[in-house]
């Protein structure tokens, strides 16, 4: 069965940017969006600069960035956290306190509420770690107890995990935690009683959809995907499932594991 689909903000607001801090190898800047609807973990929004943003040859400007928030509060504050990987994501981590930014959403479906009688297990793999620690939040102010893995490239980018100081950390190189992805640090771990959920890159999630199928595991997974729109009009984060091609940003980017029956999710995008 296809997933919802939420009713996408269509207007954009321009904001200061309240603060700015390095984490790690990652940056986290902070916005307060008095205005903004009920944000829940797992969906997104679509961020620009007021100026500079962008250009090329003929200077029209670049499409707006898609960025997970590493954390909100009900006062409308948000923390976006920008891994500077391209010309976009690198003005976006250089901006400083007072700079505006143009900000529209929240897009998509996010993490749905925990199962009862379940174990939440929150895994988090790179930039894929924000919306697993804004989950964490939430469950927090519920009340909620979960355990939470994380896995990264190494102790700089494992930095952003600091928030939660019982999580199992992984890293491939081994300079924090153990040494090894997040389904080895799984292993080791009492999930009889589990829910699963996870964002990270492709072939994290394809592993712990693999993990989840092979241990009858709830799980919902985040997935990861460059989105031009935010709205679902251009089809760039469109995605093969075993109900068909969905649109990431309309909707995921939370989608049920058992969607991946039979698909690789290294392969899907960009269907």
């Amino acid at each position: 069965m296809r997933p919802s689909r939420p009713v996408a903000p269509f207007n954009r607001r321009l904001l200061e940017v309240s603060a700015v801090r390095s984490i790690g190898a990652y940056r986290g800047v902070s916005v307060v969006d008095e205005s903004a609807p009920v944000a829940n973990p797992g969906q997104f929004h679509m961020l620009a600069l007021e100026e500079g943003w962008g250009g090329e040859s003929d200077d029209r400007p670049w499409l707006a960035r898609a960025i997970s928030f590493l954390s909100n509060d009900e006062d409308g504050s948000f923390e976006f956290l920008i891994d500077s990987i391209g010309p976009g994501t690198r003005l976006l981590s250089e901006v400083a306190p007072g700079q505006r930014i143009w900000l529209a959403g929240p897009f998509g479906n996010g993490f749905q509420p925990v199962s009862d009688g379940r174990h939440p297990v929150l895994v988090g793999g790179g930039i894929g770690a924000a919306p697993i620690i804004a989950l964490a939040q939430a469950l927090d102010r519920q009340g909620q107890d979960y355990t939470s893995v994380f896995g990264f490239r190494t102790s700089a980018h494992s930095a952003v995990a600091a928030d939660l100081p019982d999580s199992v950390v992984a890293t491939d190189d081994g300079s924090c935690g153990i040494k090894g992805n997040v389904v080895e640090a799984l292993t080791g771990l009492a999930l009889d009683k589990a829910s699963l959920y996870a964002c990270g890159p492709p072939a994290m999630l394809q592993a712990i959809v693999e993990f989840s199928r092979l241990r009858d595991l709830p799980c919902q997974v985040a997935l990861e995907s460059p989105m031009a729109c935010g709205f679902g009009a251009c089809f760039g984060c469109a995605v093969q499932t075993s109900a068909g091609i969905v649109r990431l940003c309309v909707d995921g980017p939370v989608l049920d594991a058992s969607l991946f029956e039979g698909v690789d999710l290294r392969t899907a995008a960009g269907a």
